[in-house]
């Protein structure tokens, strides 16, 4: 085998581990199909390249050289149509193409190429003719036209895996397309140029394939210059100082004092490169990633301390702020359940910026909600563009669409513990506008990973603490409501303890006296028509829906639909939110407390499931308040 035949032969063997991992990944979707028909005649040209330049079949050589050039016009054609599933997602009906290599099968049956195959002294020279170059400049300009659209679509896409898979695929392609041009020069045929490109590209693709999370190209190069950079600057100081010395001292340098130069130099650039490398990678740090570089430190020291920070809310402010400003973010979120991890729909709880200044905030998904099912499902970053363009989606409600486009959402990020979403967090897009590459991404997941078992760990001892303190507060409601017979002279204080609790601007206790409501203590502006052992007729209120349907019944917004005729005084007195809690007594509801506040939806889901509990806890001690004065009026018209 002459040197001529090496290239080819190492080409063919490139393309070995993609064959072999093809063949181990079936069934095959429409793209490695396309995939397998490429690395096909790409194999098949080098293999016919290596017997035609090697000392194999002496006498087949014209139709070797025939065979592979259609080979490689097969390659060409093959990848146009692999490149062309990356941008286009409908099947070509007619592949026109394909013209070429029928035309080209059919020219060298008649002997039109290759023009001629001349023996030279270092081997054969293919001479491919005008016919041959013409069939090439139609794959080039198929193949142009290819790298435009993948680079349209890479500047359009949002997928920073997708992005760089991209950017490598045209790297292998203008390397193909170069290497493969030099046939258009002279004496072209008498070197396998062409199969340096396929050699290159053949080492790319596998990379492509191997490297499911392919690295930015700005990133190989920061990794090398600070693992390789120093290196490289001490070996030149060194070659620098000793080429000085010898035009100084006008010496001439054999073996002997090339070893002792090198044996030198040696343990000196190590040293060297140890005692820079911290000031060289912080340099390098700087120079690429700016102002996040400082951020990145921080965050990484905020993992490591982790288990220092005492509350959850600290934790959660700072890991929104460290997260947005080590990827340059705009706006980050941390949506936490509303009730206990996994119960509840996600809402927002830690911004950056400020809740106030921050569209993210604004967002509320559901649990039921597809991009929650998604989420732990996939346990891994959901892109906007698949929640917009994946049919999954389609059952996200309108108000969560207009949400997520409004607040320009980039991705969503689960925090998952033990199979279970602890939290969310969601990132808006850059502050340059840029898309987010794949060490941002790296960098979010494991930072989610990393924190998700400390999340649950803040949220469960802040929801301890919660619980803890309103139970103190419903004792402490529950003894001040049965600290005295008269319910009205003690009702201001339990008002003013239930505000720690939620939103009250007016209250009440109504008992139900057959079809007619008392009340038994209010809390109202001193222009409200009621008045304490007032009576109005049950019918036509809500309390009326109340005891029919035997539940609460809230009223976020007041205005919003005029159902009982009491909502009239309501309005006037600046009511707008309400809720009805019925007091049970032996499974019969004895009462009712009425809650109201001026502002709309003013009661989470979460308060009105502590007012229910705080009005059975009183329903007992009033219903015996009750009973007592009515024995206590019994008695007195006994005497």
């Amino acid at each position: 085998m002459n040197s001529h035949a090496l290239v080819p032969l190492i080409a063919t063997i490139a393309y070995i581990p993609l064959l072999v991992i093809l063949l181990a990944n079936r069934p095959w979707d429409k793209k490695q199909k396309l995939f397998l028909l490429f690395i096909i005649p790409a194999v098949t040209w080098s293999i016919t390249d290596v017997l035609f330049r090697g000392d194999y079949l002496m006498d087949q050589k014209i139709l070797l050289v025939r065979i592979g050039i259609c080979m490689g016009l097969w390659m060409g054609i093959q990848y146009h149509y692999f490149l062309l599933s990356f941008y286009k997602s409908k099947s070509v009906k007619i592949p026109f193409v394909y013209l070429v290599l029928i035309i080209a099968i059919v020219l060298a049956s008649l002997g039109y190429i290759p023009r001629g195959v001349e023996k030279i002294p270092d081997g054969l020279n293919v001479q491919y003719g005008v016919a041959m170059l013409s069939l090439v400049l139609v794959i080039f300009f198929v193949g142009g036209r290819d790298l435009l659209y993948i680079w349209r679509r890479r500047k359009s896409s949002e997928d920073p895996m997708e992005r760089n898979q991209l950017t490598y695929l045209l790297l292998g392609v203008c390397i193909l397309i170069f290497f493969a041009s030099t046939i258009f020069f002279p004496a072209a045929g008498e070197y396998p140029l062409a199969h340096f490109g396929n050699l290159l590209n053949g080492a790319i693709l596998t990379y492509v394939v191997v490297r499911h999370r392919l690295l930015d190209v700005r990133i190989i190069i920061r990794r090398f210059l600070v693992t390789g950079g120093l290196y490289i600057i001490g070996i030149t100081c060194w070659l620098l100082i000793v080429l000085l010395l010898q035009r100084i001292f006008s010496f001439y340098i054999d073996s002997t004092q090339l070893a002792f130069f090198i044996g030198i130099a040696i343990p000196i650039i190590i040293i060297f490169t140890y005692r820079l490398r911290p000031l060289w990678q912080r340099w390098v740090g700087r120079t690429f990633l700016g102002e996040a570089y400082h951020s990145r430190g921080q965050l990484f020291d905020f993992i490591s301390e982790i288990y220092d920070v005492t509350t959850l809310e600290q934790f959660g402010n700072q890991l929104v702020s460290l997260i947005a400003r080590s990827v340059a973010a705009e706006t980050t979120c941390l949506f936490l359940p509303q009730h206990e991890i996994g119960e509840g729909d996600f809402i927002a709880r830690f911004s950056y910026p400020s809740v106030e200044d921050n569209p993210l905030s604004r967002v509320k998904l559901r649990r039921s909600s597809p991009v929650v099912t998604w989420l732990r499902r996939e346990s891994r970053v959901l892109y906007r563009r698949y929640v917009e363009t994946v049919p999954e989606f389609q059952g996200l409600w309108q108000s969560e669409k207009e949400y997520i486009q409004l607040s320009d959402v980039a991705m969503f990020l689960p925090l998952i513990n033990r199979r279970e979403i602890v939290a969310i967090l969601a990132v808006g897009g850059k502050r340059d506008g840029k898309i987010y590459n794949v060490e941002d991404v790296d960098l979010m997941e494991s930072i989610a990973k990393r924190v998700a078992a400390s999340m649950e760990k803040e949220y469960l001892h802040e929801r301890l603490e919660e619980q803890e303190r309103e139970l103190r507060l419903i004792n402490r409601l529950i003894r001040l409501i049965t600290s005295s017979l008269n319910i009205q002279g003690i009702f201001k204080g339990f008002i003013n303890e239930l505000k720690d609790l939620v939103d009250v601007d007016g209250a009440s206790i109504a008992l139900i006296e057959d079809d007619m409501l008392r009340f038994l203590a209010l809390s109202v502006p001193p222009d409200s028509p009621w008045r304490v052992d007032e009576k109005v007729p049950i019918k036509g209120t809500a309390i009326e829906i109340m005891l029919a349907k035997k539940e609460l019944l809230y009223e976020p917004d007041l205005a919003a639909h005029k159902k009982f005729w009491p909502q009239t005084s309501h309005l006037s007195q600046g009511a707008h939110s309400i809720v009805y809690l019925p007091m049970i007594v032996k499974d019969e509801i004895t009462g009712c407390l009425v809650v109201a506040s001026k502002r709309l939806n003013a009661y989470s889901p979460k308060q009105i499931k502590l007012l229910e509990q705080l009005t059975l806890q009183i329903a007992t001690p009033i219903e015996n308040l009750r009973l007592y004065a009515t024995a206590e009026q019994r008695a007195l018209l006994d005497e």
